[in-house]
């Protein structure tokens, strides 16, 4: 046990934070800590204790202090100790950095999250007021803050417990708000609203073993109580029924899938239910953007009319909805000739994204040319279209087909442009003057006029072709990790000798889906990772795999976080963050943190 009972008030006063605390114990005074940034460098930010989730896989009791500050502020140890863990915490808090300390026999252990980096080693004795690490936001953080935890015991040890660290550094000297800059108030929420980010069970009890109560859809409103949780699982009352659910499918506001457009000339009714009887909640006129909540079923789309979460929600018949088309625009030189190969300066623009991306496609004479137009590229491409060998004025015609994630619209475009064609080479017309021909002699024919051989052509020279190169997908964490539903991989390639990569496209059903250099896995659906090396005075060379990804392991299989991993599975990733976790056909998961 520790000493006597240290009583701490904290008191707020205009433009700035006191504090009236009682004489240290002798234990206290024995063992001195410090706060770990500098001073009036952070405010205090969300408590110690129950809370509602800041965001999607947030625990809904706060183990910790935040102190929000600057990112790459100094990190400084409270007290000496030796570090227990330095580097990725496998979870939520992102890089770490935890310490244990012994105060007169009593073990502690102080944890510093979602650190931009760290400067200590696992092992390594570090002294009070040492230089640890840096501020970040790295793991689950809405922004950059130091998340520091106090342990009674050894950190994610069997009967280590979480303490306040406010009560904890205030009782050994370090009171953390007479540091800050201001002081957040307290949460008083007596309830909490989360959607739900996809379908998901709601469950009798917090594991995947209690039966299913039903299936809460997603975009479903949810509340619950600050704190009401089981390890993971958090219980919320939905449709008018109470159970549990994984809290790596809530999160504070939701998910908009698409932002679909009003095709239809007379406007579009939103109505409360999925079908023509049900009233209207509101109408949309024709260009008017949704907000698709839900995937299309038996024909309606489930969409709010606003971006903002909790704005009005309703169903709408999918055939008159769509997304913006794109517009093709065509620029060609005015003329060419037969010895050079024109080019289509085409520019791609649409209201709905200022990063279109897909596949340009220019057919002239029955002559085709493709390029790939990146979202980086702004909508602006240049292609060099195949030579023509007879003069002639021509017309070429671009197509745009998108694809991709950053695509915003679901239709093909054309665009077209003219430009004449001359023959290279040619010799120039003859003068010709208009004169009274003479009588031919009337033993012999007219001589006929000498037809002039046809210009020679030098065949164009064919570029070299390369060989070798590879390209693979492997897991971005670790190559040794398995690739499965739900994990992120990467392009791993091998260039042939002498090329660079020149770009990476990923492909479900023979579409390009992404040019990114890692891609989510998100069915059990072939995936083919292409790579295109380029060499100078060589053709391009193009390498391909294929492969399938399996479906993330069921949670009957590996119920543990230390199992998961043994077994090379994970991590797996939510939006921008990684996580170990998995969805299982179930529809629940696991969060380890």
């Amino acid at each position: 046990m520790l000493g006597r009972l240290v009583l701490v008030l904290s008191l707020l006063a205009a433009g700035g934070v006191g504090s009236v605390v009682a004489a240290p114990t002798a234990e206290a005074a024995a063992f001195a800590v410090q706060r770990p940034l500098p001073h009036r460098t952070y405010r205090i930010a969300s408590w110690y204790g129950p809370r509602c989730m800041p965001t999607v896989g947030a625990s809904t009791f706060h183990e910790g202090q935040d102190l929000s500050a600057a990112s790459g502020v100094d990190v400084l140890a409270t007290a000496g100790g030796t570090v227990i863990l330095a580097g990725a915490s496998g979870g939520g808090l992102g890089t770490v950095v935890a310490i244990k300390h012994d105060v007169n026999g009593v073990t502690y252990s102080t944890v510093y999250g979602h650190l931009s980096s760290v400067l200590v080693k696992t092992g390594t004795t570090v002294a009070k007021g040492q230089h640890i690490g840096e501020v970040g936001m790295t793991g689950t953080a809405t922004g950059p803050h130091l998340h520091l935890e106090v342990h009674k015991g050894v950190w994610r040890q069997a009967g280590a417990a979480a303490v306040d660290p406010n009560v904890w550094m205030t009782q050994y000297g370090g009171d953390l708000a007479a540091g800050a800059t201001s002081v957040a108030a307290r949460s008083t929420a007596t309830s909490c609203t989360y959607y739900t980010q996809s379908d998901v069970n709601l469950r009798s009890g917090p594991a995947t073993s209690y039966s299913s109560l039903t299936v809460l859809p997603a975009a479903t409103k949810a509340t619950s109580k600050p704190g009401d949780a089981s390890g993971t699982w958090t219980r919320v009352t939905a449709d008018g029924r109470t159970g549990w659910v994984s809290r790596s499918y809530i999160g504070p506001s939701w998910k908009v899938l698409a932002s679909p457009v009003v095709n239809a000339s007379s406007g579009l009714n939103v109505r409360t239910s999925a079908n023509t009887s049900a009233s209207v909640v509101t109408k949309k006129n024709q260009g008017a953007s949704l907000y698709q909540l839900r995937a299309v079923k038996d024909g309606w789309m489930y969409v709010a009319v606003a971006s903002a979460t909790g704005s009005q929600t309703g169903y709408v018949d999918a055939r008159y909805v769509g997304k913006a088309t794109p517009t093709v625009t065509v620029s060609v030189p005015a003329t060419t000739t037969t010895a050079a190969a024109a080019k289509a300066a085409v520019t791609v623009s649409t209201p709905t994204t200022s990063a279109p991306a897909g596949t340009l496609t220019a057919v002239v004479d029955g002559k085709t040319v493709t390029a790939s137009l990146a979202a980086a590229a702004g909508g602006k491409a240049t292609l060099t279209l195949p030579k023509l060998t007879t003069a002639g004025t021509r017309t070429v015609k671009v197509t745009f087909a998108p694809s991709g994630a950053t695509a915003t619209y679901n239709v093909a475009a054309n665009g077209t442009a003219s430009f004449a064609v001359t023959a290279a080479g040619a010799a120039p017309a003859a003068n010709i003057v208009a004169t009274a021909p003479p009588k031919p002699a009337a033993s012999a024919p007219p001589t006929p006029a000498p037809v002039p051989s046809p210009a020679k052509t030098t065949a164009p020279t064919a570029p070299k072709a390369q060989s070798g190169g590879s390209v693979k997908a492997t897991n971005v964490w670790s190559a040794a990790r398995k690739v499965t539903v739900g994990a992120r991989v990467r392009a791993t390639t091998t260039a042939p000798t002498g090329a660079t990569l020149a770009k990476v496209e990923w492909l479900v059903g023979g579409k390009v889906v992404s040019t990114a250099p890692t891609y989510t896995l998100t069915r059990t659906t072939a995936v083919t990772v292409r790579a295109t090396f380029s060499r100078s005075g060589y053709a391009n060379r193009v390498v391909s795999a294929t492969f399938t990804p399996a479906n993330a392991p069921s949670a009957k299989t590996y119920r543990t976080c230390t199992a998961l991993k043994k077994a090379g599975y994970g991590p797996y990733f939510r939006g921008t963050s990684p996580y170990t976790w998995y969805g299982d056909a179930n529809r629940d998961g696991m969060v380890c943190e």
